[in-house]
């Protein structure tokens, strides 16, 4: 299995298994841009996968924060590049 989702597309899974919401899959493409770089039509299905499946304290829509709510981690809303922009720029 794991063999096959590396093999395809996340956004070829998506569609595979009716994922089609507009708003999910801009969740989902922004999610993969900010981790790996590339949008959900250059990302493996296993890697997008992989990114829900090895996070904690996810929350569903209307659910009820559990402790920490924001679980330690800073974000922007440009991603990684922000931050690697920013890194580069006194090289």
């Amino acid at each position: 299995m794991e063999q096959a989702l590396a093999a395809t597309t996340f956004i070829a899974h998506l569609d595979r298994n009716g994922f089609d919401d507009p708003h999910l899959r801009w969740y989902l493409d922004y999610c993969c841009r900010d981790d790996y770089g590339a949008g959900i039509a250059q990302v493996s299905a296993w890697a997008g996968l992989h990114y829900f499946a090895s996070r904690h304290g996810f929350q569903a829509p209307g659910q009820e924060p559990q402790g920490d709510s924001d679980g330690g981690l800073l974000t922007w809303p440009e991603g990684n590049g922000w931050l690697t922009q920013r890194l580069a720029a006194p090289l």
